[in-house]
């Protein structure tokens, strides 16, 4: 019973954990982009982009979604963001390679590049590893897919890395031949690392992408010669496909990215004696490794009076002190507490700031793990409280911590 109990709950902190999580995939015959239930494989709510094609996507850490378009794209061999709501794309830049057919991209996180498995038809169908540049979308050879002595005509229809080791290791799986494989590559020389037969088949088309909160490498085909329509799990050191569910839907799926939706900000600030409502925002990427700040600010309150960042797990619109409380109990307070800077605009330049991920980072607090959704909003004191309370409230953001 007790090991009944133990399972139970450990589901449920998984399942927790990535709630605000979302897996995307893009159909390579319309481009289209859908939502993928990671627990049963189903996929939801297309959303069109304009552009067939795609060979695949891929998020960055800062949450932005890139895709790369192929030789049959309206706009040919180019790097784009990706609207994930709205679907719209904007142009990153051309790659300077003019005939990438299909493949899938991955994000590397020991150098803040993609890495591309391009299939590229002018040069009769050769297998290139191409590194693009986020940035720019220029891309350069790392070089094809090789035994160390030879080309091998093996094309990756997904590709992954695991960032958990360092260096980050980057597998993939093919199906162009009649064994299909998972694999490791070499991202430095394309040089095949290891090789290991799948468990069962999969179609020519389709992408990979690692989840952080499990552990665990995600893969989609779509419909054609071989090919499942379905999400599956694997291992990409044994071959083992693990099946989750059939799509349920008739896409050529050629691209997998998990993604977080960025902070936003909900419920009321209040009123504070200087005849301003302080307001909440955000600064940088909220992250359980990263070494750069998550920076959450308040700003329009009073100088030089001190505040404290209060945060919890769920989001609230509670009448307190004349104001709203937006955080449901428990919650918890950061302190030693904070005094504001005049660093804003007036006719109230109080500042408060507060470097979330320093305090994620510090492990203090074991429920602030990667894929936990948080809700934070600052408290000031302030004596001539016009509600008579003495004090005053922001609003609260609600966000995602990355790994």
């Amino acid at each position: 019973m007790r090991t009944r109990l133990v399972l139970a709950l450990s589901i449920a902190l998984a399942a927790t954990a990535r709630a605000e999580q979302v897996l995307l995939a893009v159909d390579y015959t319309t481009g289209d982009l859908y939502r993928i239930d990671p627990t049963t494989g189903q996929a939801s709510s297309p959303v069109p982009t304009s552009m067939p094609n795609l060979v695949g996507i891929d998020t960055g850490p800062d949450g932005t979604v890139y895709a790369v378009s192929s030789i049959f794209s309206p706009v040919q061999n180019s790097l784009f963001t990706v609207d994930v709501a709205t679907g719209a794309l904007t142009l990153v830049g051309p790659t300077g390679f003019g005939d990438i057919e299909e493949g899938d991209v991955a994000w590397d996180p020991d150098t803040d590049t993609l890495v591309v498995a391009a299939h590229l038809v002018g040069l009769g169908g050769l297998p290139e590893f191409l590194r693009v540049d986020p940035s720019t979308g220029a891309a350069t050879s790392i070089g094809y897919l090789n035994n160390g002595t030879s080309t091998l005509l093996l094309y990756h229809a997904g590709l992954a890395y695991d960032p958990t080791v360092a260096p980050a290791r980057l597998y993939g799986w093919y199906a162009s031949s009649a064994s299909p494989h998972a694999t490791e590559i070499d991202d430095g020389t394309a040089l095949l690392l290891a090789s290991v037969p799948l468990s069962a088949g999969i179609g020519f088309a389709g992408g990979m992408d690692f989840d952080e909160t499990t552990g665990q490498f995600y893969v989609i085909d779509g419909i054609g010669a071989g090919a499942t329509n379905m999400l599956r799990i694997l291992d990409p050191t044994t071959g083992v496909l693990t099946d989750v569910g059939p799509t349920g839907v008739a896409a050529d799926f050629s691209g997998l990215a998990f993604w977080t939706p960025p902070p936003v900000t909900y419920c009321a600030g209040k009123l504070n004696s200087e005849g301003c409502v302080p307001f909440v925002s955000t600064v940088g990427t909220p992250s359980a490794s990263a070494t750069t700040p998550f920076q959450i600010r308040a700003d329009d309150v009073i100088d030089g009076n001190f505040g404290f960042l209060m945060y919890g797990f769920k989001k609230a619109n509670l009448d307190f002190h004349g104001g709203k409380l937006c955080i449901k109990a428990p919650v918890q307070r950061l302190l030693p507490p904070k005094f504001a800077k005049a660093d804003g605009t007036p006719p109230c330049r109080g500042v408060l700031r507060r470097n979330f991920n320093q305090h994620v980072q510090g492990g203090s607090d074991p429920q602030l793990t990667a894929g936990q959704v948080v809700v934070a909003q600052w408290y000031q004191r302030d004596v001539n409280d016009p509600a008579g309370f003495g004090d005053s409230l922001t609003d609260a953001v609600r966000f995602t911590i990355c790994p």
